[in-house]
């Protein structure tokens, strides 16, 4: 019996094209879209403070633009995995070099994600795969990667799992000591390889992904595609 494999490809190519479309109607590339405003002044701003808002919104349009931040091909793809998978999740963060903000698209089938009371967010963790390499230039203050890169002959293509919890922290006096002494959010790296050691700990002060979903269900924290 002659049998035949038929491939659609009708639904991928309208997921492009949908991200496509979104992408080019809420970020435009030749007007500002976001624009920063005050809060609590009681009154119209000044003419001054029109001003600085003004150009305040031009150079962040204008650096969310450039190759450095990287936002709009992580942007791109976190449009084509909203509405491909229904759930994207994009991280803003600072590199330890120069500490210049930057933004990656997190893939769906390396996350994990839980709401709070209210249906925000606010717990994010990820599993994810670097090479020796690439896990010695990120964390090099750990030991047993460091062993393993001072070796005489390093297999730096030998991967390694890590997993990237972030989750607000509570308990009590927790939220006010937080803006003191702790991050407002516990960000934790895990070697799962190398026995689970800690890599690195750090925190955020703001939740460090935004987590968008598209046709959400109550009681779900996941979304589902179009």
């Amino acid at each position: 019996v002659y049998q035949r494999r038929l491939l659609d490809t009708v639904a991928p190519m309208a997921a492009d094209r949908l991200a496509a479309m979104l992408h080019g109607f809420m970020m435009s590339p030749y007007d500002p879209w976001m624009k920063p405003y005050a809060t609590g002044l009681g009154r119209q701003p000044s003419f001054q403070e029109d001003a600085w808002f003004e150009q305040v919104t031009q150079e962040l349009h204008d650096y969310l633009l450039a190759t450095r931040s990287t936002f709009r091909t992580a942007s791109q793809e976190a449009l084509v995995g909203f509405v491909t998978y229904g759930t994207t999740s994009l991280f803003m963060g600072n590199t330890r070099a120069t500490g210049q903000t930057y933004y990656k698209h997190i893939p769906v089938r390396e996350c994990w994600i839980a709401e709070d009371e209210d249906g925000w967010v606010r717990t994010h963790f990820r599993r994810f795969t670097l090479t020796l390499s690439q896990a010695w230039k990120a964390y090099p203050n750990s030991a047993k990667l460091k062993e393993k890169a001072e070796r005489a002959k390093p297999d730096w293509n030998e991967e390694f799992t890590f997993l990237h919890c972030v989750l607000e922290r509570t308990g009590e006096g927790v939220r006010e000591a937080a803006h003191k002494l702790l991050k407002p959010f516990a960000s934790v790296v895990i070697c799962e390889t190398l026995s689970n050691e800690i890599v690195l700990e750090d925190g955020f002060d703001d939740f460090p992904f935004a987590v968008a979903r598209f046709n959400k269900r109550s009681g779900e924290a996941y979304g589902r595609s179009p």
